[in-house]
């Protein structure tokens, strides 16, 4: 009984045991299966990239793997690493498992090769339009060749039809040929990464054409196509050498890429020491690995253009300026080979005694022009002689031509100074010359009044533009006020004196030697000693005398000449108390008159005064030995001084006024 007991409990242990391991299996079979299926759910909805690079098929040009669904993903760090972008930051991993969303799970990458540039190919997406999920699309791009060196980030464009594109230049990576490597991260709105797929294409390598333009401002061009290779390149250069005497003037030229496959180096004819020849040009490709190629040569034969199309020049005179003409070529442009043009120039008087020789300047036509000033030929008119020469690269002429011009006579021109300073006025004779050249220019002046009675022959000096210049001192005259005739005759290289033109002025004044409307500026009973020099204008003392001394008591009435504004009006230099006015006289220059030592002021700067109202009052103010201001520095008189143009030169104030005489002026 006991025993059948125990093997009961014995029993139920162990059925209960059973339950139990049974139980236990159930638990953890159902841990196991929620685990598969939340596993088999995030692998639908990520995928986990573990490779550093992607080992990607080659693929044609419109066939795209997709690897969302594969284990050949990419972790974009290692794109990142191998260059630094603008586009990515070289510090970010990818460390969150790649989202491949329903809605970008059909897109595809299409890669075709460009219509118009066989260097480019451009990468766009199939499926992106519509999609508001895609923030941007960005295409890391490299070629097969030593890893990631060229590694470049590009991003794409979204075009009209809502797909992102991009295109890619060889000349960005090193103008490779052979397989590309590209990956398309397509990015949702906050950066996140929605897909990627990676693609490949192979840019065709081209066969080399070397090629040459036509000459165009004395220059042609080398031009090379289709030298991108799997290797690269870092520099095309072209040496090139003229034909006659072998390498003498063999030049490197560098070449430089235009675009499409294409390098141009530019070959300036002036650069060679032969302006026409056989120039020999050969093509070297250095690429990525430092490895120079020859690639081909070819040639251009230079002929001289002038053989068949002779040197033309003309020559006229210069609109502007009857003393010069213009030489010109007529058919140099856009013919090469022209170093430099000479003109030789001499007239037909005497040989070449004045022979001149000129160097075209090119012109804006392309012809070359030099302008002929006869001051160069001793002032010849008539006939001139042009030689041109046409130089080529060596210094050996290349062309010449010969032809013959012929300098109108001349319409001289006489001017005279509307002022008349220091009585003095000057005449002036412009566009003189002769077939004789023109050695001296001489004016013989006179006063009408009285004939020829005070005739003098008044010397001309060159002042350069073609102008000779007299002065007319009228002192030396009979008279003052009238009017004054000049003849011009010019002396040519025979010496021969030859009549070139007359002329007149007329010196208007209302009294003998007021060269305008001026008052007296005291009382007429004052006046200088006319036999003291001391008391007017010139040297005195080793020094100039800027003015004359008229003595008069103290507190006599001073005046204004004229009418004008106070421009000073104070204690002023040595002069003590001083007044300035400035006026205007009848030529219309400006003069200023001064007052000094006076005694008192009675104007104010800035004032505006009258002809005859009073200033102020003769007196002796000046410096004293301390140079301190004093009433009676001078015994009393009026130092009356002029300053003409405003230029504070002093002047001989009886330009304006007779002092003289003082009974001669306007008051």
């Amino acid at each position: 009984m006991k025993k059948k007991k125990c093997n009961s409990i014995k029993s139920l242990v162990i059925c209960w045991a059973l339950i139990m391991f049974v139980s236990a299996g159930q638990i953890l079979a159902q841990d196991e299966m929620e685990f598969a299926v939340q596993e088999n759910a995030l692998s639908e909805k990520t995928e986990v990239r573990t490779d550093t690079k992607p080992a990607l098929q080659p693929e044609n040009p419109e066939t795209t793997k997709d690897t969302a669904g594969s284990d050949n993903a990419d972790v974009k760090v290692d794109e990142v690493d191998a260059v630094t972008t603008n586009d990515q930051n070289p510090d970010e991993e990818l460390s969150e498992t790649v989202k491949t969303t329903t809605g970008v799970s059909d897109l595809r990458i299409i890669i075709s090769q460009a219509a118009e540039n066989k260097t480019q190919f451009t990468v766009s997406t199939i499926g992106c339009a519509g999609k508001a999920e895609i923030g941007r699309v960005l295409f890391p791009t490299w070629t097969a060749r030593n890893g990631q060196d060229d590694l470049h980030w590009y991003e794409g464009t979204r075009d009209k039809n809502g797909e992102f594109c991009i295109t890619i230049d060889s000349k960005d990576h090193g103008y490779e040929t052979g397989s590309y490597l590209i990956h398309t991260y397509i990015n949702g709105q906050q950066g996140e990464i929605l897909k990627v797929v990676g693609s490949s294409y192979n840019l065709e390598e081209s066969q080399p054409v070397i090629s040459m333009t036509e000459v165009l401002n004395n220059c042609f061009k080398v031009r090379i196509s289709g030298i991108s290779n799997r290797n690269g390149v870092s520099d095309v250069v072209v040496p090139t050498w003229t034909q006659i005497n072998g390498h003498d003037d063999l030049r490197w030229e560098k070449a430089t890429y235009v675009g499409n496959d294409t390098w141009e180096a530019v070959i300036n004819i002036a650069d060679y020491k032969q302006s026409y020849d056989t120039f020999i040009s050969h093509v070297y490709v250095t690429d990525k690995n430092g490895q120079q190629k020859y690639l081909g040569a070819t040639t251009k034969i230079i002929d001289n253009p002038f053989a068949k199309d002779p040197l033309e020049v003309t020559a006229q005179q210069q609109e502007n300026d009857g003393s010069k003409f213009v030489i010109s070529t007529q058919n140099c442009s856009k013919k090469p080979g022209i170093k430099q043009v000479d003109f030789a120039v001499w007239s037909n008087r005497n040989g070449q005694d004045e022979i001149r020789w000129y160097q075209g300047v090119l012109g804006a036509n392309g012809e070359y022009l030099a302008s002929v000033d006869i001051e160069n030929h001793g002032f010849e008119t008539g006939p001139f002689i042009i030689h041109t020469y046409i130089k080529g690269n060596n210094g050996e002429t290349i062309s010449f031509a010969s032809v013959n011009f012929t300098l109108a006579k001349l319409n001289p021109i006489i001017e005279y100074d509307k002022a008349v300073l220091n009585n003095t006025f000057k005449i002036r004779i412009r566009n003189v010359g002769s077939e004789n050249g023109v050695t001296a220019i001489m004016m013989p002046t006179w006063s009408r009044s009285n004939g020829q009675d005070d005739l003098r022959w008044e010397p001309a000096t060159y002042i350069g533009n073609h102008t000779w210049e007299a002065n007319i001192n009228l002192r030396n005259y009979n008279i003052i006020v009238d009017a004054f005739i000049s003849h011009a005759y010019l002396v040519d290289k025979n010496g021969k004196m030859v009549f070139v033109k007359d002329s007149s002025k007329t010196i208007l004044q209302n009294t003998a030697t007021v060269y305008g409307f001026y008052n007296y500026p005291l009382d007429k009973n004052y006046k200088p000693n006319p036999s003291d020099p001391t008391d007017w204008f010139g040297p005195r003392w080793g020094d100039i005398h800027e003015g004359v001394d008229i003595p008069a008591p103290y507190y006599a009435s001073c005046y204004a000449v004229g009418n004008g504004i106070v421009e000073k009006a104070g204690f002023f230099m040595g002069y003590g108390r001083y007044v300035r006015i400035r006026t205007t006289d009848r030529y219309g220059e400006s003069v200023s008159f001064f007052y000094g030592h006076l005694q008192e002021i009675n104007v104010g700067v800035g004032q505006s005064v009258s002809k005859g109202q009073k200033i102020g009052s003769v007196g002796g103010s000046g410096y004293n030995a301390q140079r301190t201001y004093i009433d009676n520095a001078y015994g009393p008189h009026l130092h009356f001084g002029a300053i003409a143009n405003a230029d504070d030169a002093c002047v001989d104030p009886e330009i304006w006024i007779d002092f003289h005489n003082p009974y001669s002026n306007a008051n």
